[in-house]
């Protein structure tokens, strides 16, 4: 009886979970059991077919797919435990003795580990000598890529309708046909956002997955951020994404066929252009199309300069019709590209951001004076602008150029500058309300008197910022210049250097400077650390 009771008892408790389980079903509708299954991991999404009979193939319904293989591939610098030298192309791991053997080590050493188990604890570990990336490729990769081929398969069966968002994330080195596989599948269907990011290993695509990307009119969000270069042939000369609203690219090379002069981008709907470490063919234009961009960010990093540095290659460009313009934001040398914003005379933009990067010694000024004094032409309506990191050669060839009036400017913030290029930006700017300086070149003092006083200080000027203070008489000329022709002063700060030890001495003697003009100035000083 005890043990007929017990079985009653157990038959009970499944019972019990089976009710439990056809609570969610039964409650829930089955749009939004499908809502919360896509917000998951798909890999936890596919787990549910364990729960029941029931549950076995709804993850199959998900309408957003993210497939990372992050934990296969890691930064892996391992140390050989004989020489004490970082493991190159492979090392040999016996986890059982905590020991990491490098390849010339194991050659020289196999004898002293043929241990009677040595070998079933031995690993052979492959590491990339790019990127030194551990490369998974044993079992975990093959149940890894079964995974994904299994997801793309039942998925695409069981999809009626469009696909929300997928996502690809590449870590691990593999095939990069069976890639291009992969994406090729997703985008021969109906995607609204695409995202794929290849890191550490070029990602190219094949023609096929070019053609398919180029025709996938669903898309309304891209981003592919890839190694650099990762080549993608362009198959024509005008390309529409009629519902893209964001896109993202970087580390691609577009090869242009070459009996087109440029290629189009038709983008009706774009709000923002994201675009880093890009590049495309030889002697053509890119231009893009975009009556509702609002947003343009444009960088190339040292990584992208390595690259093209093999070479002198001619000077590319891109331009953009983009009469909403709001934001403009560039970071490189400026010697790559150059950017037209088409009818600018007509533009009147909120603000730009421009960080020059040294990437070569042997790259002159002169050579980026071209690419400043075209965006300069461009920024004549601006509202805000914000310079970072110009080289001094650079400033003292600005300084000598025509630079145009910004009738509009009310904001400006620099980086270190020499006081030469900061006074003709002031007289360049009759509007300007607020300037904060990240640093000044050292100057002597009877240059201010020199100068003149730039309209903006009669008319305009509000609020003067000094940052990165080091306590330099240079530094107190100009503030003093500033408090004695400052006619619509409200507000004079000082941000003291995070290395100065000796903060508060600092304070102490801007506060001695500025004690005789405390009582016929009305504005506000301020102090911080």
């Amino acid at each position: 009886m005890e043990g007929g009771s017990s079985k009653i008892h157990k038959s009970g408790q499944i019972a019990s979970v089976g009710q439990e389980q056809d609570m969610i079903n039964n409650k829930l509708p089955e749009l939004l059991i499908n809502r919360i299954l896509s917000l998951l991991p798909t890999k936890d999404a596919v787990r549910t077919c364990v729960l029941s009979k029931r549950w076995m193939n709804r993850w199959t319904s998900i309408t957003q797919l993210d497939i990372n293989d992050s934990d296969l591939s890691y930064n892996y610098n391992p140390i050989c435990s004989y020489c004490q030298n970082i493991c190159i192309d492979y090392c040999y791991e016996y986890d059982k003795y905590n020991m990491t053997i490098c390849s010339e080590c194991h050659f020289h050493y196999n004898h002293q580990l043929t241990m009677q188990d040595a070998n079933i604890y031995k690993r052979h570990v492959d590491i990339d000598q790019e990127s030194g990336m551990k490369i998974e490729s044993g079992k975990k990769e093959q149940r890894f890529v079964n995974f994904v081929a299994r997801v793309l398969l039942l998925t695409c069966k069981s999809r009626s309708m469009e696909l929300e968002r997928f996502s690809l994330v590449i870590n691990n080195k593999r095939d990069v046909s069976l890639q291009n596989t992969w994406i090729s599948s997703i985008l021969s269907g109906r995607v609204k956002n695409l995202r794929i990011h290849s890191y550490f290993y070029k990602l190219p695509f094949s023609p096929l997955t070019s053609d398919y990307l180029f025709n996938c009119t669903s898309l309304e969000e891209l981003e592919l951020v890839l190694h650099v270069f990762s080549t993608i042939k362009v198959p024509t000369i005008s390309i529409h994404f009629e519902h893209l609203k964001f896109l993202k690219l970087s580390g691609i090379f577009f090869n242009i066929d070459s009996s087109s002069d440029c290629m189009t981008l038709c983008l009706p709907l774009l709000k923002k252009f994201d675009f880093k470490n890009c590049n495309w063919s030889s002697g053509k234009d890119l231009i893009v199309q975009a009556p509702l961009l609002e947003i343009v960010s444009i960088e190339q990093d040292i990584e992208f300069y390595n690259v093209i540095s093999h070479h002198d290659p001619p000077i590319l460009s891109m331009k953009f019709n983009a009469l909403n313009l709001k934001e403009f934001t560039y970071s490189g040398c400026g010697i790559a590209q150059l950017i037209h914003l088409f009818d600018h005379n007509f533009v009147s933009f909120d603000s730009a951001e421009i960080t020059l990067i040294k990437c070569r010694q042997t790259i002159l000024a002169t050579k980026c004076l071209p690419f400043l004094l075209l965006l300069f032409q461009q920024f004549h309506q601006l509202k805000s602008i914000k310079f970072e990191r110009f080289d001094l050669d650079l400033e003292v060839l600005l300084t000598k150029a025509n630079i145009p009036v910004f009738s509009l400017l009310s904001n400006l913030e620099l980086g270190l500058v020499t006081v030469e290029l900061l006074m003709d930006l002031l007289h360049k700017s009759p509007m300007l309300k607020t300037l904060v300086l990240k640093g000044l070149h050292n100057f002597d003092k009877e240059f201010l008197s020199s100068a003149g006083v730039p309209h903006c200080l009669i008319s305009s000027l509000q609020i003067v910022k000094f940052e990165k203070v080091n306590g330099d008489k240079h530094e107190m000329f100009l503030a003093k210049y500033f408090i004695e022709n400052g006619m619509m002063m409200e507000e004079l700060g000082f941000s003291i250097a995070s290395q100065r030890p000796d903060k508060s001495k600092v304070v102490e003697e801007f506060k001695e400077m500025l004690y005789p003009f405390k009582k016929r100035s009305l504005f506000i000083y301020c102090f911080s650390y």
